[in-house]
């Protein structure tokens, strides 16, 4: 189907996705999305001169399944005569409690495919997510209670890693694929309804069609909407306050002293370096208590805390600012607390 790939090479050349000389690693599944993704690129290779390698995780969670779902990437990758890394890696008895299966495999894997892009050069890496991906991650945020950063769904791309097939869904790939006898493997698992996306794929969005039959497609547009409205109000506080947010050795400073009441302003900044920088997405019951500490009679407070990040509000050269830091890992806390001071007389010591 030329028209798919027409869409396709129009949506990766309107958005920047691809360019001449650039080494990507993609990661692929055994499953439909990952094999459209392939076939896509390497079509894309003979207008684009660029290069591919794959990256496979074997979760061994299915026995031989997820054997066989290793074995036919690499027959893909021999086929196609791409250099592939297979990872295995057993999330059973590497189970963290209180960390569900979905999001440790999603770090295990971010994990591994840095590491590899890292060391073997690679410039991109490129995810299989799909339209209905899209719908599905933007209706989970928010019944979970997202912001307004999170209405933005699976962007195109995001700092190195990029999204090529976010503009099909499901019924195109699967046309796709029919049309030019591509095969792929099932992944059972996906109808397993106790993981939480598979729940609100199966369960919930069919549910919400029976009635609003343009659900996923109306989900897709706030989505782009939402990266729309974004776009502007970025661009318009960065015209008001063009020196707002500043590197600080490792630290980065909100500064927040001409708008110090605004505090709709305030959250705004806060959210868009939690998420650009640190890639922290906040839902909004904690948004609402770092509000409560910020409006507290006091000109520093921590504001919030968690694991190696912290945010407090200070004074840095008599101004108001917020400061976000993360903090070392192996950073020695002193034991003792309380230091004798002795101040000089009409003197003032700020603590």
């Amino acid at each position: 189907m030329d028209d798919t790939y027409n869409r396709f090479s129009s949506y990766v050349l309107s958005n920047n996705l691809i360019h001449e000389g650039d080494r990507i690693l993609l990661s692929l599944s055994a499953g439909k999305d990952s094999m459209f993704m392939l076939h896509l690129l390497k079509r894309l290779q003979d207008d684009i001169k660029f290069e591919i390698g794959v990256f496979h995780l074997n979760h061994l969670t299915r026995g031989d399944e997820t054997d066989k779902d290793e074995s036919f990437v690499r027959e893909k990758s021999a086929e196609f005569d791409i250099p592939s890394y297979i990872e295995r890696f057993d999330f059973k008895k590497n189970k963290i409690s209180a960390v569900s299966f979905e999001e440790h495999a999603r770090d295990v894997r971010y994990s591994l495919l840095k590491k590899i892009s890292e060391t073997e050069n690679y410039s991109k890496i490129a995810t299989a997510h799909n339209m209905n991906d899209n719908a599905e991650t933007l209706l989970m945020r928010i019944l979970s209670g997202t912001g307004i950063a999170g209405l933005k769904g699976i962007l195109s791309d995001v700092k190195n890693i990029i999204r090529p097939v976010l503009f099909a869904g499901k019924n195109e790939i699967y046309l796709y694929l029919k049309n030019n006898n591509i095969d792929w493997r099932e992944d059972l698992s996906n109808n397993e309804n106790f993981y939480l996306r598979n729940y609100i794929r199966n369960i919930i969005i069919p549910s919400i069609g029976e009635r609003f039959p343009y659900a996923e497609e109306n989900l897709n547009n706030l989505a782009s909407n939402a990266i729309e409205n974004q776009s502007l109000l970025q661009s318009l506080t960065e015209r008001l306050y063009p020196d707002a947010v500043i590197k600080s050795g490792n630290d980065v400073i909100i500064d927040i002293d001409n708008f110090r009441e605004d505090i709709p302003l305030i959250k705004y900044y806060i959210s868009r370096v939690l998420n650009e920088i640190y890639g922290i997405k906040m839902k909004i019951s904690l948004f609402n208590e770092i509000t409560r500490r910020f409006m507290r009679n006091s000109a520093n407070a921590v504001l919030y805390e968690k694991d190696n990040l912290i945010i407090r509000k200070s004074l840095l050269n008599d101004k108001m600012v917020i400061q976000v830091a993360e903090m070392p890992e192996d950073r020695q806390i002193p034991e003792i607390w309380a230091y004798s001071v002795y101040p000089e007389e009409n003197s003032v010591i700020y603590l």
